[in-house]
């Protein structure tokens, strides 16, 4: 073997822990700015970033949901427009008619617009992130 190489066939390309180097595509060559940038050396170490970016947009929905729901439990069971003026029996008859609950598709279209809300916010986010750059950034 001549100089630093090792002798072993299809060692090219790879990193310290035997990730491939990458070469290629995303990364290398001219980004929207028209500098050559590339922060990371191994493969692996953009994908670290990209999951943990990951990882915290899903808590950020989780978080968001979950809030949610406080202040949608908070409307549902707060105190009703009105209530003060209506008569005892009509209050009692408003009471029985609550003890079955809603109907079924009320209860899933309320959990649909919750879902909605919730893409929606992911949706949000990713739009702030990139318009401060930060995809960029990484």
């Amino acid at each position: 073997p001549r100089g630093g190489e090792s002798g072993r066939q299809g060692d090219e390309g790879h990193g310290e822990r035997g990730e491939e180097h990458d070469e290629g595509g995303e990364g290398h060559g001219d980004n929207a700015h028209g500098a050559e940038h590339q922060w990371w050396k191994y493969k692996w170490e953009r994908d670290y970033v990209e999951v943990l970016t990951e990882i915290v947009m899903v808590l950020g929905a989780m978080v968001f949901e979950h809030v949610y729901h406080i202040l949608h439990h908070m409307a549902q069971h707060g105190r009703k427009f009105g209530a003060s003026m209506v008569s005892e029996e009509a209050q009692a008859a408003q009471n029985f008619a609550n003890a079955f609950g809603d109907s079924l598709f009320l209860v899933l279209l309320n959990r649909a617009g919750g879902e909605f809300m919730c893409l929606g916010f992911l949706a949000f986010t990713v739009w702030l992130l990139e318009q401060f750059e930060l995809f960029e950034t990484l």
